[in-house]
């Protein structure tokens, strides 16, 4: 369920932002630090496909409120993000947000963006922070893609330097 796929610390993010507020962008990157130095963007089209096809209602809307209730041991927590999603579910339950991404098997290095999700609407910005969760998912298919890349370069180097002409061989 994708209201309940948020980082629990993410029902919180609408009370920090200024009351004004009306848009947000958020983004995920593969963090400097590893050992590897190419980054692979990969697995965003399934990710981004399944973002699209859902369609918040009401149903969504009540089970979230018990999740919440059962999390938080209130109904407070819910209560203030609660008339976010039923203004979404009012306007036809699709989620308001421009997801951008590199195209798949993009290489990169680490602290590169590899998707920016981006609000829509003005009465939800908070959308966007709460969304980058489930696109963070990406790091298994793009850490996945990013060690293959770099096995694959390694063998053909070394195969280069052992003569060989091709890796298959």
């Amino acid at each position: 369920p994708i209201i309940e796929s948020a980082d629990m610390y993410k029902t919180s993010h609408k009370d920090m932002y200024p009351d004004k507020m009306t848009q947000l962008q958020a983004y995920g990157e593969a963090r400097t630090g590893s050992n590897i130095k190419n980054i692979v963007a990969f697995g965003k089209l399934i990710l981004v496909n399944e973002m699209c096809g859902i369609r918040i209602t009401q149903r969504h809307i009540e089970e979230a409120a018990i999740f919440f209730e059962q999390t938080f041991g209130t109904n407070d927590i819910f209560a203030r993000v609660r008339p976010g999603w039923q203004r979404i579910v009012d306007n036809g339950g699709m989620l308001p947000v421009v997801i951008r991404a590199l195209p798949e098997g993009t290489v990169v290095p680490p602290g590169t963006p590899l998707f920016t999700v981006e609000s829509t609407d003005e009465a939800v910005p908070w959308i966007a922070n709460w969304l980058e969760t489930r696109l963070s998912h990406l790091w298994y298919t793009t850490t996945v893609a990013s060690v293959a890349f770099a096995l694959h370069h390694a063998l053909a180097t070394r195969c280069l330097k052992e003569g060989m002409t091709d890796i298959e061989a």
